[in-house]
């Protein structure tokens, strides 16, 4: 089963390897967990994406272990695309602490028919976003990407503690207050519906949603804003 639905040249650490109900798991306990640049993961099919779940379920809800800390690196990439028809797969990375996405997430709807799927990206204290996700359709709705921290700064700073040589052991949670650049969501607006929320809020953090820089963008794409705590609007 694993040789006819695996393809993989790198390698795994895992202390198991389970199907259920026609997925297949590998199991870890939970820990750090690094998607490198050359990573690829690709549950595309015909008639719909799959799902992938990276560092835990969504929300950081359900029976998967959840990673400490996630960092998905610039090059990897994760494709759960509806190639022919159908809708765009679910994608989840998510961390109890600390989450850096660099890299490139696809859940596209099919070319002759099907809506964009669900991508969330998350850190429950802190997430550092520089990547790009890609949820659009063709011929049906935009799907939707949602970024979730613990509280979080829109602003022209720059994004939270990216650098090209973040590990996990230099990332810092800045109190738990991640930044987004307006750059780099206006770009997340040309590819898909943008959900910012902090409903998972995580020690003194309320989870606020501050505007300190002004947002534009051309796409038909909706922005929502979802706080646990407030919202604070302090640009157009």
């Amino acid at each position: 089963l694993a040789g006819a639905a695996v393809n993989n040249s790198g390698v795994i650490q895992a202390r198991g390897v389970q199907e259920r109900d026609g997925a297949v798991y590998l199991l870890a306990d939970a820990g750090n967990i690094a998607l490198e640049s050359t990573s690829r993961i690709d549950v595309s099919g015909d008639r719909g994406g799959g799902k992938v779940l990276v560092g835990g379920n969504f929300h950081g809800v359900g029976p998967e272990f959840n990673a400490a800390k996630v960092h998905v690196a610039a090059g990897s990439t994760i494709n759960a695309d509806a190639i022919v028809s159908g809708k765009g797969g679910q994608v989840a990375v998510w961390s109890d602490n600390n989450t850096v996405f660099q890299g490139g997430i696809s859940a596209r709807g099919g070319s002759q028919g099907g809506d964009g799927g669900l991508v969330e990206v998350s850190g429950r204290d802190h997430l550092a976003f520089a990547g790009t996700v890609d949820t659009r359709a063709p011929q049906g709705k935009t799907g939707t990407l949602l970024l979730d921290p613990a509280d979080i700064t829109i602003s022209t700073a720059a994004d939270s503690d990216i650098t090209a040589a973040t590990t996990f052991s230099d990332l810092t949670d800045n109190g738990g207050v991640s930044n987004l650049n307006v750059t780099t969501l206006q770009t997340a607006l040309g590819t898909s519906d943008v959900t910012v929320s902090t409903g998972t809020t995580s020690g003194a953090n309320a989870g606020t949603i501050t505007v300190n820089d002004g947002v534009t963008w051309a796409t038909a794409s909706t922005l929502t804003l979802s706080a646990n705590n407030q919202i604070a609007i302090n640009a157009a």
